[in-house]
């Protein structure tokens, strides 16, 4: 009964609020429209946008245009200000995470119609994202601190960011202080390119990232319908839950994450594979390797796509060994070539292997891998406490 009454309460507030047109605009109209979503979806990244300005993080070099803007300056430094800009940013990112599950019901089911609609959410909501202070993440500040350091001729995966003067300055993160570069070679080359393109101003050097960024999210755009329809799924749904969605967006966009650009090559691969192109598929994959190692994971992967049938993997396992061999091999030579060329060596391999002392205890991957380091001391700890009581004199 009390579940009845609050739900006619909510239907009769809705009325009331759409009688109204600025609260109409934003309820929304038919149940099958999408285009109040995205206007509300617009409306939640321009306050994130907004929001930013105020609390997001910006160099602190002489050279930064922005660290003492006269425009920025009173939403930073004043408490009305700040706090202003972090309720903005805080409704804002609710609001878009509310737009995001709406447009899902008001597409009128995944048909191929709502690929376009989702598209246009992409454009739309990804537009003024471009335009924010880094949020959520500063890790750009440290790609432009490593690119900083192979510009000076050292080499990123031997020296932390800290070799050079003024690195904090620039806005990395403490953690990246004496921590070797986590990054592949061309990802180091591209932040050494930036360095040099944006003479070390940060604002510029952040455009360029996100411009990155927004290579990959076209890439993406691109790779996950194809893969979506060879696997049986529906491409709208598949990007809608992979692109649009809020956390690949602000973690994509504002914070200029390479992820982006990753996942991008590594999706073009996949395809490549599922065409059977298997050298287009090791180039791009390797390209993705060279990014971030990580994506190394899914070269054995992207092996079994190419000897996929129309419902199943074919080929003996000889074939399979050989195609495995044969792609590792190629990845191998292409990265050892490019970490030569670089002057960098091989220290992609211990990119590959963690990412140095830079760990975040509240990231999924950090917190299990410190969860069990932790358990693996207390097993320790204890092995050696009965054995010393086992030994102490007197027992037996």
């Amino acid at each position: 009964m009390r579940d009845t009454l609050i739900s006619r309460a909510a239907w009769r507030a809705r009325e009331v609020l759409g009688a109204f047109p600025g609260t109409a605009w934003l309820i929304g109209g038919e149940e099958a429209a999408a285009s109040h979503t995205l206007r509300q979806g617009l409306l939640a990244s321009l306050m994130i946008m907004v929001g930013s300005w105020g609390v997001g993080w910006l160099a602190m070099t002489p050279s930064s245009v922005l660290a003492v803007h006269p425009l920025l300056l009173p939403l930073r430094t004043t408490t009305a200000g700040v706090i202003i800009c972090a309720v903005l940013l805080s409704l804002g990112a609710m609001l878009l995470v509310r737009s995001w599950l709406r447009l899902s019901q008001r597409v009128g089911g995944w048909h191929d119609g709502a690929t376009s609609t989702i598209r246009r959410a992409v454009l739309l909501w990804g537009t003024p994202l471009l335009f924010t202070v880094p949020i959520f993440s500063r890790d750009v500040y440290s790609y432009l601190a490593q690119g900083r350091v192979l510009h000076a001729g050292l080499n990123p995966y031997e020296s932390g960011v800290s070799e050079l003067p003024g690195w904090f300055m620039e806005g990395a993160d403490g953690l990246w202080a004496q921590s070797p570069s986590p990054y592949g070679p061309l990802f180091l080359l591209l932040a050494q390119f930036i360095w040099f393109l944006s003479g070390g101003i940060p604002e510029i050097s952040v455009a360029l990232f996100r411009l990155l960024s927004v290579l990959g999210i076209a890439l993406m755009l691109v790779a996950i319908p194809r893969l979506a329809r060879a696997f049986g799924s529906q491409p709208a749904w598949a990007l809608w839950l992979c692109v649009l969605n809020p956390l690949s967006l602000l973690v994509f966009l504002p914070a200029a994450h390479n992820d982006a650009l990753m996942i991008g090559l590594m999706l073009l691969g996949m395809c490549c594979a599922l065409r059977r192109r298997r050298l287009y598929a090791v180039l791009l994959l390797t390209a993705a390797v060279a990014v971030k190692p990580i994506a190394m994971t899914v070269l054995p992967f992207a092996v079994l796509l190419s000897l996929r049938g129309p419902t199943r993997i074919t080929g003996q396992y000889s074939a399979r060994i050989r195609e495995w061999v044969f792609a590792g091999a190629l990845a191998a030579g292409l990265l050892v070539g490019a970490g030569l060329m670089l002057g960098v060596g091989l220290g992609w391999i211990t990119a590959a292997l963690g990412a140095g002392s830079a760990i975040a205890p509240v990231a999924p991957v950090g917190l299990l891998g410190t969860g069990l380091g932790l358990a693996a001391a207390s097993s320790g700890a204890r092995t050696r406490t009965r054995r010393r009581r086992g030994s102490s004199p007197g027992r037996g």
